[in-house]
């Protein structure tokens, strides 16, 4: 019954038909029930940007008044006696004034989901949709052109997950960290994920492997001298302790990985004539990709030479090396800390070297196999290794 009674909210919401819920159901006048209550807290867990109410009736016996007790304690938004809201002390301009403050700081408030997974481009969110099956459905947030769908994975603790997917749409260090922070406004994430394709350092990574950063360097800082050369002002950016933790378990993940993407590719239209006629796609690429830890340089070029990446790579030479390209990472992470979010990473799945294959229009398809790859490892993350924070509504 209180599957079938959420299956009903969830048709009105995703139709911007609720702006509160009251639940008041008794099935049971001899023994205690709590089905009122439970169905208000798995609607609250399910949505939990509205405002929900448990109705209880008068206090006629005990069992009533452990089920108002047990009802406040559960982290819905008020309790009603049944009696206040039928009888004359109730009325019409107690609840617009309900409406007026209540309702309305609610529809105004950030929504708390799970996740915010933030990609950049069309393909990147097109993979999204082949996995997570969003895109036919109605966003539950749209403000200044932004689109913010949320879907729900059941993970194999058999918890639901609450996971926004939007997307920037445009390449830039700029626009990520100002998107990132405007989405940070209008949501409340327990984390943030920046997820989509990169150039790969050849030296390290395969075409189609997925790196997971361990940091970021920033590389368009610099100085020009008077004789010509430049010097390079890096910054680097780590990431949250937490994060590096959640990493290594991920990466332990790998087995699952590459034959969940094996699987996955069916979902999209391949030519493997195409790879053995191009000398920088291996034919048994699916047996050469691989989950990396390492760092990700973030800069503002769309980068299609590969002496440039020598020559960052020669230059940024921490820990192991380089390993992919990006042009969001650093906003993003810049964001992240100024909004006070405590969990965030980010992944990418390699298209290309950022050399002349960048060029070839035979790229433009298979970058769709390299978003397919993070789009994969997120779809492992969420159902074997995410779990849910505790929340306080």
């Amino acid at each position: 019954m209180i599957r079938t009674c959420l299956n009903l909210v969830e048709q009105l919401v995703s139709n911007n038909q609720v702006a509160g819920i009251f639940v008041d159901i008794n099935i049971s006048d001899t023994e205690k029930d709590d089905t009122g209550v439970e169905l208000a807290c798995a609607i609250k867990n399910e949505h939990a940007e509205l405002p929900v109410f448990s109705i209880t009736s008068k206090f006629t016996t005990d069992f009533d008044k452990d089920t108002f007790s047990d009802a406040t304690t559960r982290g819905l938004n008020g309790v009603f006696l049944k009696e206040y809201l039928l009888g004359k002390e109730f009325d019409a301009a107690r609840l617009d004034r309900l409406s007026n403050s209540e309702f309305e700081f609610m529809a105004n408030r950030r929504a708390k989901v799970d996740v915010c997974v933030i990609v950049v481009t069309q393909v990147e969110l097109e993979m999204m949709d082949k996995l997570f099956d969003f895109i036919k459905t109605a966003p539950f947030k749209i403000f200044d052109g932004i689109r913010i769908w949320k879907v729900k994975i059941r993970n194999d603790n058999d918890e639901v997950i609450e996971v926004a997917i939007t997307m920037v749409g445009s390449p830039g260090n700029v626009l990520s960290g100002i998107f990132t922070s405007s989405i940070l406004e209008k949501i409340k994430p327990d984390m943030v994920i920046l997820a989509g394709i990169a150039a790969g350092v050849k030296e390290r990574v395969t075409i189609y492997s997925t790196v997971v950063a361990n940091s970021i360097v920033y590389y368009e800082l610099q100085k020009f001298y008077e004789n010509g050369t430049i010097k390079y002002r890096l910054k680097h950016e780590s990431l949250p302790t937490a994060i590096d933790r959640e990493i290594s378990y991920l990466l332990l993940q790998k087995d699952n990985w590459v034959k969940s993407l094996s699987e996955n590719i069916k979902l999209i239209d391949i030519n493997y004539d195409d790879f053995k006629d191009r000398n920088w796609i291996q034919a048994d690429w699916i047996n050469r990709v691989n989950l990396i830890p390492g760092i990700i340089g973030s800069g503002e070029k769309l980068i299609s030479n590969s002496d440039f990446i020598e020559e960052l790579d020669s230059i940024i030479i921490a820990n192991k090396g380089l390993f992919a390209i990006e042009m969001e990472a650093f906003g993003f992470i810049n964001a992240c800390k100024d909004k006070m979010v405590k969990k965030y990473f980010i992944i990418r799945g390699i298209s290309d070297f950022g050399g002349d294959e960048k060029n070839d229009p035979i790229n433009d398809n298979y970058q769709k196999i390299a978003a397919l790859s993070m789009v994969t490892l997120l779809d492992i993350y969420f159902k074997k290794m995410y779990k849910k924070e505790k929340r306080d509504f």
